[in-house]
């Protein structure tokens, strides 16, 4: 056998196993370190220099020739072992151009002994002082709250619905095509274009319960500006808890009358205040105590002795 059918025959096993050699390759770098040092160096006449690789943007969808990627290793791999890749010998000529998509960083939970101040590893014991970790030993980031929690899950559902609003407007923006429906018009003008059904949005002053007209935000009726307090039918409240837009601020409202008890007003007899002046209504007398009651309380105190101690 000629040595140029050997060289082939070894060709044709080192693309069959190049994913594998290329993984046992980067393990030993990451060991040993520099293994360019332990192989044979390949002959400056068989070794071609790689092509720079473009640089990949930072963000979004990056788009790859993955069977660049992948003629160059293979170049690597064999000026390695000091043979040559001629572009002739490649068995995959087609392109595939593959999106890596960018997936969010995310933070690693770190547990720290309260006693030496080691981090702990996947184990639960630390290696500096043997110490079991337990609920003192801080963590980073720290356990949001329950308020944390459920304020993040209240955020979360009301951007799935926000989105799931807006894919449902997308949708029957695109299945249902208004402007193709039209219908002749009758006295000769311009078609009438086939719309959606939508409902009205009415505004009620709050005070007299009258109805804003269009784009107007006094109320014709009492003259209060439209505020907050202004109901709306049909009514947004998940979109806008805080008022509708254009809304002021609602008016200080008078706080709400107190019940008293009628008082009688006391007049006198238009002369100056004297013992002799008369009142208007006059004082009532005082009462006397009953004398029978009275006699009866001093006989029973007077039959109370007394003890000295």
């Amino acid at each position: 056998m000629s040595q140029q059918s050997e060289q082939r025959d070894t060709i044709s096993r080192f693309v069959g196993r190049m994913g594998s050699v290329l993984r046992r390759s980067r393990t030993k770098k990451e060991k040993n370190g520099d293994s360019s040092k332990s192989s044979p160096a390949p002959e400056k006449s068989d070794v071609k220099p790689a092509k720079s690789l473009p640089t990949a943007p930072t963000s979004g969808p990056i788009a790859v020739d993955w069977s660049y990627v992948q003629q160059e290793r293979a170049r690597a791999l064999f000026a390695k072992y000091g043979f040559t890749l001629e572009p002739h010998e490649w068995m995959s000529p087609q392109k595939l151009n593959i999106e890596r998509v960018e997936k969010p960083i995310r933070m690693r939970v770190r547990r720290t002994c309260h006693r030496c101040q080691t981090t702990f590893t996947g184990d639960k014991v630390c290696a500096g002082c043997q110490h079991v970790r337990c609920k003192k030993c801080p963590r980073y980031p720290p356990v949001r709250s329950k308020e944390e929690k459920e304020a993040r899950a209240k955020e979360k559902e009301r951007k799935a619905k926000a989105e799931a609003r807006k894919q449902e407007y997308q949708k029957r923006k695109v299945k249902e095509p208004y402007s193709l429906l039209t219908v002749p018009s009758r006295t000769g003008g311009q078609d009438l274009v086939y719309k959606p059904i939508r409902r009205r949005v009415r505004r009620f002053c709050h005070r007299c319960e009258s109805v804003f007209q269009e784009h107007v935000r006094e109320c014709a009726t009492c003259g209060h500006i439209r505020c907050k307090k202004c109901p709306r039918d049909p009514p947004n409240l998940e979109k806008y808890p805080n008022g509708y837009p254009g809304d002021a601020d609602p008016p200080p409202e008078r706080p709400p009358r107190t019940y008293k008890k009628p008082r009688m007003r006391v007049r006198g007899c238009g002369k100056e205040k004297g013992p002799d002046t008369k009142r208007i209504p006059p004082k009532k007398p005082k009462k006397e105590p009953d004398p029978e009651v009275v006699k009866r309380l001093e006989a029973r105190l007077a039959g109370i002795s007394l003890s000295s101690p």
